[in-house]
């Protein structure tokens, strides 16, 4: 072989082992093996050496049982944003703004404290039964979840049990829809009254173990 020929062969063998592997996960501070096993590609560390609140993310709450592929759509890890409607969609259309947190926490969707906190700083307090009825059972629009929207006046959830109720018979007795002029916020049921706040009539004395229907 000529000279000049072996030279150049000489000079070449270094450039193959030194060419760069251009990874499908694009530009990562960890080693292959952290993951990866000299097996196969696809065959995965179990543990991986990868931490990965190394990554400034902590995994809390469900997302440390969440598979990657559910929220790494693709090969290229670091190409996922970290807000939380980045993965989850807002149900509430921007009624709430974008801090989800305020309400919910990565352990579960319904935080019952925030819930209540929110309910008192908008004028209408969680006590009572409303503290343990379902959100939908106010808030009926649950396919757009506008809870912006529900009104706060009694009538708007229970004009169906002011028609309804027979003792005594509301319309006829002429009570207006202000249910809380005789029914107890704190109360668990309709049953129990607040009796000294009858508009119509001061009960005293022996009309008090009256039932309604007696006179109504």
């Amino acid at each position: 072989m000529p000279k000049t020929s072996l030279y150049i062969v000489l000079i070449s063998l270094p450039i193959w082992p030194q060419s760069k592997f251009l990874s499908p996960h694009g530009e990562l501070r960890w080693k292959c093996e952290s993951c990866h096993t000299p097996a196969s590609f696809f065959e995965i560390k179990e543990p991986t050496d990868f931490q990965h609140r190394e990554t400034g993310y902590l995994l809390l709450g469900n997302h440390k049982y969440t598979d990657c592929a559910d929220c790494h759509k693709d090969l290229r890890f670091a190409n996922i944003g970290t807000a939380c409607a980045d993965c989850h969609t807002d149900v509430h259309r921007g009624q709430f703004g974008f801090s989800c947190q305020n309400c919910h926490t990565p352990e579960q969707w319904k935080n019952e404290r925030n819930i209540l906190d929110i309910h008192a700083t908008r004028g209408f307090s969680l006590i009572g039964v409303h503290a343990t009825v379902d959100c939908q059972a106010c808030h009926i629009d649950e396919q757009r979840n506008e809870f912006t929207m529900t009104p706060a006046d009694c009538a708007a959830c229970h004009i169906s049990d002011y028609l309804a109720t027979t003792n005594p018979d509301h319309i006829q007795s002429g009570f207006d829809t202000g249910c809380q002029a005789c029914h107890i916020l704190l109360a668990v049921s309709w049953e129990y009254l607040d009796v000294g706040g009858f508009k119509t009539m001061n009960l005293r004395g022996l009309t008090l173990p009256l039932d309604c229907e007696d006179c109504h």
